[in-house]
């Protein structure tokens, strides 16, 4: 059975819209068997809030003059439908705005619709386009995440029916709002959940590069884990989070340290290693064998103690933490933009990766020799 996309059309031109549903038709054929678009249609910005209000749909065209509008004359009404959808209690779905006045789109949405979820497109191009583009984003799943279905929703239910009622009593025990601490024993379960085997045989979940990083960072000054560039190099913030975690002292935020401990990030490239003098080999060779099987360790779970891999993902290359190259950096010079970028935070269950891989190299011992025996 075909998948089905549901889609809002919201445009006032008979036309247009009779172009859309002949391009929706075409699209059907060609992917009868893989996805369906379905698609219902409005001419103003009232009726199209109602339907988002009473149904689901997986994404929205929207034009910004719609029926009512007098162009040149006053906001048009097409934002007020994306004032909706990007409130805190809007449908989470993909945007489209179509339109071929683009410049009449409000200056408030310009940096929302800075994201491949909310995309725009002038009027003058290939309605193809668009329906590739939405069926793209559908494949990965993500609105499934987003919207009231999917494996998320299924998830929550199995917390909230299964897991709540057993702890309950000691939540009411404390007699305050938790929604906080509901929401991360929320996500302490689903991270249970989704760290299962994903088929038989299996040992571990598979996951995605970008699952390593938090981009942007959400905490506004400094975290530990975090990636950041300085002096045109990348490292990594080793320094723990009671070190680096801001404090209110008379009014003022104060640190536990004035410096804070930093290990470079080696981009996982053999001329790097090589003009650098770092050994890749028991042997010192420098030889290709070796840098393919020094490598590919890198990416496997048998590394060597010293680096901690990290995979490529938008700003930040394939590279290893050395934990070798270990420096300090005053907490001044990271907190000043212009010296220093952060790029990322590593998420939470692979930082504590790194800081036990840290720990073992750094508290590694050799057995002393002359041991004297009586």
């Amino acid at each position: 059975m075909s998948n089905v996309i549901k889609l809002l059309i919201i445009e006032d031109e008979p036309v247009q819209v009779q172009n859309y549903k002949d391009e929706i038709d075409d699209f059907n054929v060609v992917h009868n068997n893989d996805v369906v678009i379905k698609c219902d249609s409005v001419e103003n910005s009232g009726d199209a809030i109602t339907e988002l209000t009473k149904n689901e749909y997986d994404a929205v065209i929207v034009d910004l003059i719609l029926k009512g509008d007098v162009p040149g004359q006053g906001r048009m009404s097409g934002n007020n439908v994306l004032d909706y959808i990007f409130t805190d209690n809007g449908p989470r779905l993909m945007v489209y705005v179509v339109s071929g006045t683009l410049a009449e789109l409000s200056e408030e949405h310009n940096d929302v619709l800075d994201n491949p979820l909310l995309e725009q497109f002038e009027r003058t191009g290939e309605t193809s386009d668009v329906l590739n583009h939405i069926n793209s984003v559908y494949k990965t799943g993500v609105i499934n995440m987003l919207g009231n279905k999917g494996m998320l929703n299924n998830m929550i239910n199995d917390v909230f029916f299964k897991h709540l009622p057993v702890s309950f009593n000691s939540w009411l025990s404390v007699e305050s709002n938790c929604e906080k601490e509901f929401l991360r024993y929320t996500l302490l379960h689903l991270m249970e959940y989704l760290d299962l085997p994903e088929g038989e045989g299996e040992a571990e979940s598979k996951y995605h590069a970008a699952e390593f990083y938090i981009t942007p960072p959400i905490r506004s000054n400094i975290a530990s884990g975090d990636i950041f560039e300085y002096d045109n190099k990348k490292y990594y913030l080793l320094s723990p989070s009671c070190d680096v975690a801001p404090r209110l002292k008379d009014g003022n935020q104060v640190f536990n340290v004035e410096s804070l401990t930093v290990a470079q990030i080696r981009p996982l490239d053999k001329h790097h290693f090589d003009v650098n003098n770092i050994k890749y080999a028991n042997n010192g060779s420098t030889s290709q064998g070796n840098w393919n099987k020094f490598s590919t360790s890198q990416r496997k779970s048998n590394q060597k103690n010293r680096f901690h891999y990290i995979p490529k993902c938008i700003d930040i290359d394939e590279s290893a933490i050395d934990f070798k190259a270990i420096t300090t950096l005053s907490l001044v010079d990271y907190q000043d933009s212009t010296k220093t970028k952060r790029i990322a935070t590593v998420s939470s269950p692979f930082k504590r990766d790194i800081q036990g891989r840290f720990s073992a190299y750094f508290g590694r011992q050799g057995q002393p020799n002359g041991l004297w025996s009586a």
